[in-house]
């Protein structure tokens, strides 16, 4: 699980823009707003969540280009899940294939 202060230093590198429309949804007051956004991210079941959180609430599953540039500053080079009998993985950082 990424931690409180992991997730605020991710959601610091992300346009200023961006994250005012986002801490919007959550609250008019900024500050109120971003700890709601925060707490809504940190509080997922788990690191995936996490990550698909910051896909949704502030990216709103838009500019998929942006949102790997994040994840690969953040030292994040990709994900696994498994279900089932099989293990699934998305690889943010094209430079760990080669």
């Amino acid at each position: 699980m990424f931690s409180y202060s992991q997730i605020d230093r991710m959601l610091r590198d992300i346009d200023k823009g961006k994250m005012l429309i986002a801490i919007s949804n959550w609250d008019e007051n900024y500050n109120i707003g971003k700890k709601i956004l925060l707490r809504t991210i940190v509080d997922s079941e788990n690191p995936v969540e996490q990550l698909m959180n910051i896909w949704a609430e502030i990216f709103h599953r838009q500019s998929p280009r942006e949102f790997i540039d994040l994840m690969v500053k953040s030292g994040i080079d990709g994900i696994s899940k498994s279900k089932e009998d099989a293990t699934y993985y998305v690889i943010y950082n094209r430079g760990i294939l080669t």
